[in-house]
């Protein structure tokens, strides 16, 4: 299949269309984009070819890009939009649908994956610089406190390779952000469909001819020895600067041993001729240091009462850490804050939010934070206020025992019923059996 554009009336075509449809049988939609200053989506005096063929269960695509204009071409960024579907909107239709699960730009190669949760994966690589990736989000809701503003949703219509991107990009990423008048440039990228997760690595070094890293754990605590393996033909390994020795082990593949030994984020670098990948070993700090960091971030960035209870989730981590090692201190700063944020959002007397009703999560959350509050500090006001607030929430079931928002089923969202065992576990704790029984049926 071949799509040619030599009209602005096929550029404005091409670049507004979603890609996530399906295309024709087994061809996807894919489509060239571009975004330059002033949100300029036309591509004006720039030329450009989709090429498609299918050679077993790969499907290869080549997107050609010619400037015919005066002046550089500088998008912001252009690229394909992928015509691979991503939409996950309803039961049971999103076991087909394919999540961008990994995207990872090299400086002269790509490569990444996308897995259905019926456990279909799709590989995407290519032996060509490629210099970002990013996502289309649907559209949400509006900001009405600001004319023109929308919220962008969370789900994905699609995975855009940014052949061009003026950035900032992370130093991995290909320098590539202009087309010089009367530049050509090509890319040539491969969707592989995968028999199983297993066998990526090899796929993405035997299509790309670059070295591949595959490990089992990305992090390891000081003392630990981690194996790191190699897809290459000679490839040279450095973990934090320092060369870790390979040996072969298969045809194509290598393994090295790599010693951990002060924690911290450590960067492996592999070079196989001219072609190099990266990636990142973390040696754990002990379990302590991370509880105090946490905490005290809990307090230096504010948690704040707002629609959304992610804007408070901190208080988990710090009444965890108020119970497992106390600093009277801070600890009561935190509980200070708590008490404000609970009172700005609910009704003491009723357990129930002020706003935003439909949004069950803020209740149950908070639920299971008032249960770690009164693991941490035995105070019995905290079940009382937990069990008024686990009543709201029971009246949102649905009689097969589904917590709803109105007629949506969100139980699996932030997933209420373990915020409302936790808290039947702490009632236990407390030796208050039969209220604990009580949310324990629901």
């Amino acid at each position: 299949m071949m799509i040619r554009n030599l009209t602005l009336s096929l550029a404005l075509l091409a670049v507004s269309s979603v890609a996530y449809s399906a295309g024709d049988g087994n061809k996807p939609a894919h489509r060239f984009y571009s975004l330059e200053p002033g949100n300029d989506s036309t591509a004006r005096g720039i030329e450009y070819t989709i090429e498609t063929m299918r050679s077993g269960n790969t499907e290869i695509i080549t997107l050609n890009l010619r400037n015919t204009r005066h002046t550089p071409y500088q998008p912001l960024k252009a690229g394909l939009k992928l015509g691979i579907d991503t939409y996950m909107d309803s039961y049971p239709e999103w076991y087909g649908k394919f999540f961008p699960t990994l995207a990872v730009c090299e400086p002269d190669h790509f490569y990444g994956y996308m897995q259905s949760p019926e456990g279909k994966v799709k590989a995407v690589v290519s032996a060509d610089p490629i210099a970002s990736w990013s996502l289309d989000y649907n559209m949400g809701y509006p900001d009405w406190t600001q004319e023109n503003r929308w919220f962008y949703g969370h789900r994905i219509e699609c995975l855009n390779l940014d052949m061009l991107c003026r950035g900032p990009l992370p130093d991995h990423n290909p320098l590539l952000w202009k087309l010089e008048p009367g530049e050509r440039r090509s890319w040539t990228v491969k969707i592989m469909d995968l028999d199983a997760p297993d066998s990526f690595e090899e796929a993405v070094y035997r299509n790309t001819g670059a070295p591949v890293l595959a490990m089992e754990r990305t992090s390891c605590s000081p003392g630990d020895s981690l194996e790191i393996k190699v897809w290459g033909s000679a490839p040279r390994m450095t973990v934090d600067g320092n060369v870790i020795g390979l040996q072969k082990v298969d045809d194509s593949l290598w393994r090295g041993i790599y010693r951990a030994t002060d924690p911290g984020v450590k960067a492996i670098s592999v070079c196989d001729g001219v072609r190099q990948a990266h990636g990142t070993v973390v040696v754990r700090y002990p379990w302590n240091t991370t509880m105090r960091l946490a905490r005290e971030a809990v307090v230096r960035y504010r948690q704040k009462p707002t629609s959304h209870v992610e804007s408070w989730y901190g208080f988990h981590t710090a009444f965890d850490a108020a119970r497992i090692m106390p600093e009277p201190g801070i600890d009561s700063v935190i509980n200070r804050r708590f008490d404000m944020v609970v009172d700005k959002i609910f009704d003491r007397e009723k357990g129930a939010p002020y706003k935003f009703h439909w949004r069950i999560q803020n209740v149950s959350s908070t639920i299971g934070m008032l249960a770690d509050r009164y693991l941490a500090f035995g105070n019995p006001a905290d079940l009382d206020l937990g069990e008024r607030m686990a009543r709201y929430v029971m009246d949102c079931q649905r009689e097969d025992g589904a917590y709803m928002n109105g007629y949506t089923d969100y139980t699996s969202v932030i997933y209420p019923a373990k915020s409302m065992l936790e808290f039947a576990d702490a009632e236990r704790v407390a030796g208050r059996k039969k209220q604990a029984a009580r949310i324990e049926a629901s």
